[in-house]
């Protein structure tokens, strides 16, 4: 069996330089790691450039020039992870955040065949993060006074109100990597009728729906459909075109088009 090519994104202004320790740790008995970043503002945090040289960590620098740029080591990390999959042979990405927004990025790696572990403070991570990656590590435990602290998370309204959206951002920086996301994001109705159509040669032309709606939210990465945004199999069906034109429902199955 080959040896995983691993790539380590860590958003450090949540963790701090002990957890980073652990991540490396953690991280290098999935396989080879060949890419190990660490993302933030580094003239704000003194006396860690010898650490991260020891764990073979490469700061990429964020100059925050504004108060409003507090989700651009965001950016940064969600841009080398679209151009990294692209350019670089890595079977497992290792993303360090506790931030809800990188689901969208996510599902795009793993819509690519990617491996996700994602790293976290359990205290502030929603479980709609922990649940979209294949495993997750929580660095409570691990995680030093280089870390910010906080107890909760951020208000959802204040947080809508005040903070630009992370895919709003990227977007706006870098449309090329947008166009990418966006196209790729859409793979999941091919990846659904795929599926549905294994288990339609297996059964016939008519499957249940509840094995139906099972099997996609597994590849929209939900513990259940009814908690995507696509909660029914009618709606799911009607926000694909793709879908549509292939499968019907019926009743309490989902049958193929003829």
């Amino acid at each position: 069996m080959s040896t995983k090519q691993v790539a380590i994104l860590i958003d450090f202004e949540n963790i701090g330089i002990d957890a980073m320790s652990f991540v490396v740790e953690q991280s290098s008995k999935h396989g080879r790691i060949i890419i190990n970043r660490a993302y933030a503002d580094w003239t704000t945090t003194r006396g860690i450039k010898e650490k991260l040289q020891e764990l073979g960590i490469e700061p990429i620098h964020n100059f925050r020039a504004t108060k409003t740029s507090k989700n651009a080591a965001d950016i940064m990390l969600a841009v080398d992870a679209v151009d990294t999959v692209h350019r670089s042979p890595v079977d497992l990405f290792v993303i360090v955040s506790s931030d809800s927004d990188f689901i969208p990025l996510i599902r795009y790696l793993k819509a690519l065949g990617k491996e996700i572990i994602g790293a976290g403070r359990k205290i502030i991570v929603p479980d709609s993060l922990v649940l979209a990656c294949d495993d997750y590590i929580y660095l409570d435990d691990h995680s030093g006074p280089n870390a910010k602290p906080q107890s909760a998370p951020f208000s959802r309204t204040r947080s809508a109100e005040k903070k630009p959206s992370f895919l709003q951002a990227v977007k706006k920086v870098l449309p090329s990597v947008s166009h990418r996301l966006d196209k790729e994001s859409h793979k999941w109705d091919h990846q659904i009728d795929q599926a549905w159509s294994r288990r339609a040669v297996a059964v016939g032309e008519s499957i249940p729906g509840t094995w139906a709606a099972s099997e996609a939210a597994k590849i929209l990465a939900f513990p259940k459909l009814s908690a995507s945004q696509y909660p029914t199999l009618q709606k799911l069906l009607e926000s694909s075109t793709y879908l549509s034109s292939k499968w019907n429902r019926k009743n309490n199955r989902i049958e193929k088009t003829s």
